[in-house]
């Protein structure tokens, strides 16, 4: 598809210049992904065998809205609803991830928000000398080069104050292919400008910014968002408002059908249930499992569902399946019974949300049954 050359308001040459800059930043996003698996094969690598190896999905520590940065759901107060999506939303003026604020940042920052656009591009520069791997920073300072001038505009949603490594991560990419993009000469002659989102992760937050980010006829595509749920979620507005939508880390199969302007470049959790599914039969000749799940978690039920299917028809059998989060889950007794039940091997399709519920049954297991999992106990914490 060819970008329209003419810039206006039109709905449709919005929405069609938006598949070629989406397209511009695939492949950034999936070496993204790449990286972020081997990173999680080298500092995280499972100490013991049946553990898939796939990058981490969704619902990062503090995805649990419950987990919310401060500024809250907006929806839960409509009065100032207005104010604090607009503090979610930044090109240079705010700093929305959760950690402090070198001097030098936020001397460009300020100068940003006075439109002073020489002296945070220096002092953007300066800084990026020393702290080169800051990708809000080069965002900012690719921004501020843009300055006033009209240019095509690229959201990218993160959980910039409730899990800072995923959001970096995820800024990484986006800033390494704004920065190719506007090296190279930018997309027709025009610098590409990115847009940082903070969504918390959280369902309600993401689906109010992607109403925002709808009306905003300067954002041509979103970038994001990071957890299953979330992403289903702001999917919704953004197929009914025709904006182009791509997450690099959601692996619920439902997005697959979620509509013609919802895509990711991760593989869903079909590919990694057969792949646990497979190793669990063929590499360690076990066939009955007790399946551990977050029945409020789209991303949990996905991976669950999928790999019932696989295993059934790999003549495996989930002898039991448990709910982490009914109220009354107990750790010892579910084990227990899944022992009784002839089960060898436990398979956890919990979220990370739910990892104190997952690593109770680690504990309550104490080493009697294989343990297998999805990517989301790619964790610091079950190492410690």
């Amino acid at each position: 598809m060819t970008a329209s050359d003419e810039f206006g308001d039109s709905t449709m040459a919005k929405r069609n210049d938006a598949s070629i800059l989406i397209i511009a930043l695939l492949a950034t996003l999936g070496l993204l992904g790449v990286g972020g698996w081997f990173f999680v094969q080298q500092f995280l690598r499972p100490s013991s065998p049946g553990t898939s190896v796939f990058p981490p999905e969704s619902e990062p520590p503090g995805s649990n809205p419950s987990d919310s940065a401060s500024t809250g759901n907006t929806g839960a107060n409509p009065e100032q609803g207005t104010a604090a999506l607009g503090s979610r939303l930044s090109v240079g003026g705010t700093s929305l991830l959760a950690e402090p604020i070198p001097p030098e940042k936020q001397r460009a920052i300020a100068a940003i928000q006075a439109n002073d656009y020489g002296t945070a591009v220096a002092a953007l520069e300066g800084y990026l000398q020393q702290n080169r791997n800051d990708p809000e920073a080069l965002i900012y300072l690719n921004n501020a080069r843009i300055g006033d001038q009209e240019a095509p505009t690229i959201a990218v949603a993160v959980p910039a104050a409730t899990a800072i490594n995923p959001a970096k991560e995820l800024l990484r990419g986006v800033a390494q292919a704004q920065n190719e993009i506007n090296t190279a000469g930018g997309i027709n002659g025009r610098p590409l400008r990115v847009m940082v989102v903070s969504d918390d992760n959280d369902p309600a937050i993401a689906r109010d910014l992607a109403q925002t980010l709808v009306q905003d006829t300067s954002v041509l595509g979103v970038i994001g968002h990071f957890g299953s749920d979330t992403t289903l979620e702001a999917g919704q507005i953004y197929e009914q408002g025709q904006l182009p939508m791509i997450s690099p880390t959601s692996t619920s199969v439902r997005i697959s059908e979620a509509g013609d302007y919802i895509f990711r470049t991760v593989p869903s959790d079909r590919f990694t249930a057969s792949a646990l599914s497979r190793y669990l039969v063929n590499q360690m000749t076990i066939q009955r499992v007790v399946l551990y799940y977050n029945a409020e978690s789209d991303y949990s039920q996905s991976l669950k569902n999928e790999f019932t299917t696989a295993l059934y028809a790999d003549g495996g059998q989930v002898v039991s399946e448990v709910n982490v989060v009914d109220p009354g889950f107990d750790a010892s007794a579910s084990v227990a019974d899944a022992i009784q039940r002839g089960a060898q091997a436990i398979v956890f399709a919990t979220n990370t949300s739910t990892l104190d519920q997952t690593l109770q049954v680690v504990r309550a297991n104490n080493q009697r049954l294989a343990l297998l999992g999805g990517d989301s106990l790619y964790n610091p914490a079950v190492l410690e």
